[in-house]
């Protein structure tokens, strides 16, 4: 899985869920301008973007990822406004929702 946030610390929380569920991480972004080279060296099968602060910095994420990746990217959001989703429709990309915040996972995982 290919993660991708403007902050360090979520990109880091959302992959510590992620590899603690047993999954591979294989690419932790910051930069829009670091998806390609991630995409076309891993080849990741699903994205994950973490979407809190800067709503046009995650858009512009997605958007590399669905155009240089072509893998389904998951918006980690903790937000009700489906304005974002709508947003990122229109941006030529298709991300599937999530409300699940990285801390719900984690919950999740451990008491399953």
């Amino acid at each position: 899985m290919l993660i991708a946030d403007e902050d360090q610390r979520r990109v880091a929380e959302i992959a510590n869920v992620i590899s603690g569920l047993g999954h591979s991480v294989v690419a932790q972004l910051l930069d829009v301008s670091e998806i390609a080279d991630a995409t076309g060296r891993e080849h990741p099968d699903v994205a994950i973007v973490g979407v809190d602060g800067e709503q046009s910095h995650a858009l512009e994420l997605i958007s590399a990822i669905v155009k240089q990746a072509t893998c389904p990217v998951i918006a980690d959001t903790e937000s009700d406004d489906d304005s974002f989703l709508k947003n990122a429709a229109r941006s030529e990309s298709s991300p599937t929702s999530s409300t699940a915040s990285s801390r719900e996972w984690n919950t999740r995982s451990t008491s399953s």
